[in-house]
């Protein structure tokens, strides 16, 4: 299976977010204790999923840059316990753009976003993916995370 470069992710989320924005491919998943958020994609035509997990505060980033919110709004706004529905549909929208680097070789169509956890039939898949690509990645101006794209057993 093809998979994305790092320059390539780069180059889609500086152009989506108006910053620039570097990721590094790394061995083995970046070790966080950030919160976590999911985006799930239908892969077509094979009808397979792919999962995209990142830190919820990078996932944060990419929305607020959309919305034109500085860092420490988009933090504050993380943690409200009401959620914000503005940063909300702006992340949705992020995971939705993300399609386009989920798979290279076939067409992913972006399902759900998930905070925090995803549901126990996928996370079970997700302890030993049959495919995984790690990232760190920085947004100029915004706190950056890991990034790491799964494909489910």
């Amino acid at each position: 299976m093809a998979e994305p470069k790092p320059l390539t992710i780069a180059q889609l989320f500086s152009s989506l977010t108006g910053r620039t924005v570097n990721f590094t491919q790394v061995l083995k998943a970046p070790v966080t204790k950030a919160r976590q958020a999911y985006g799930t994609y239908l892969i077509k035509p094979a009808d397979s999923m792919r999962v995209l997990q990142l830190d919820l505060p990078l996932l944060g980033s990419f929305g607020g840059s959309l919305l034109g919110l500085p860092s420490d709004t988009v933090k504050e706004r993380l943690m409200s316990p009401t959620g914000d529905e503005p940063l909300r549909d702006a992340m949705h929208e992020v995971l939705n753009v993300a399609s386009t680097i989920i798979s290279i070789d076939h067409r992913a169509i972006f399902q759900s976003m998930f905070l925090d956890a995803v549901p126990s039939t996928i996370s079970e898949s997700l302890k030993n993916p049959a495919y995984r690509s790690y990232f760190n990645a920085t947004v100029d101006g915004y706190e950056g995370g890991a990034f790491s794209i799964l494909a489910p057993i």
